[in-house]
């Protein structure tokens, strides 16, 4: 019975389908009022965090904290490791390598390299050419000699120079001393020293004379030039 009604009922719904496709699209009717604002929704549920919180074999564990405070879980299983492969074939040798065993400079300055190999490899002029002469210097002032050394019965030393100047040097002979008290007949003393004289005389480029003594020592009278 129920079945029959449910039948009719489904006959005369597709009839008024039917019926309502049939018909012609009637005309645009003016637009309804606004309806009312609707109710605000609930506030959604976001993902605070996610944390992996246990680890055991190949498993991990997550925590899943939500923002209404609750919490889930979830595991990961991670895959085992594969097995090794096998070693590689060994490759083949490199070929030798070549060396430099000599280096030479050739005559027109280039540089020559020998190589392990038997070949040569010249690598360009490395040796420059002479610079040229630089401009000849200043001639230097013409130097000042001594000419004579003349030392008078008073004991007092002249120098003329080369240029005419002549230098007195003043008294370089001691006043004699006073006769001492006769002594006694003493034993005869051994030879004395040779005595000591001017051998050389000249002045320095500083313009300073200098004397030299038979017994090598040399004395800088000062500047005389």
């Amino acid at each position: 019975m129920k079945k029959t009604v449910m039948a009719i009922l489904c006959a005369m719904f597709v009839c008024a389908l039917v019926s309502l496709t049939a018909c012609s699209k009637g005309d645009v009717g003016p637009q309804g009022p606004k309806g009312d604002k609707g109710d605000a929704g609930e506030n959604g549920i976001g993902i605070i965090t996610v944390e992996k919180i246990a680890s055991e074999n190949n498993i991990d564990v997550y925590k899943i904290k939500y923002s209404n405070g609750i919490e889930s879980f979830f595991t990961v299983t991670n895959g085992k490791d594969g097995v090794n492969g096998t070693n590689g074939a060994d490759g083949k040798d490199g070929k030798d390598g070549v060396g430099i065993t000599d280096v030479t400079v050739n005559s027109s300055g280039e540089a020559v390299l020998t190589m392990s190999n038997g070949t040569s490899l010249n690598i360009g002029k490395i040796v420059g050419s002479n610079g040229k002469d630089g401009a000849n210097g200043i001639n230097g002032k013409d130097g000042v000699g001594i000419e004579t050394v003349t030392l008078d019965e008073s004991g007092n030393l002249s120098v003329k120079l080369t240029s005419g100047t002549i230098l007195n040097l003043g008294n370089v002979k001691g006043a004699d001393g006073k006769d001492g008290v006769n002594g006694m007949n003493g034993t005869n003393g051994t030879d004395g020293k040779d005595g000591i004289s001017v051998t050389k005389s000249e002045i320095n480029e500083d313009g300073e004379l200098v004397l030299t003594y038979s017994n090598g020592q040399s004395t800088n009278l000062g500047k005389v030039v």
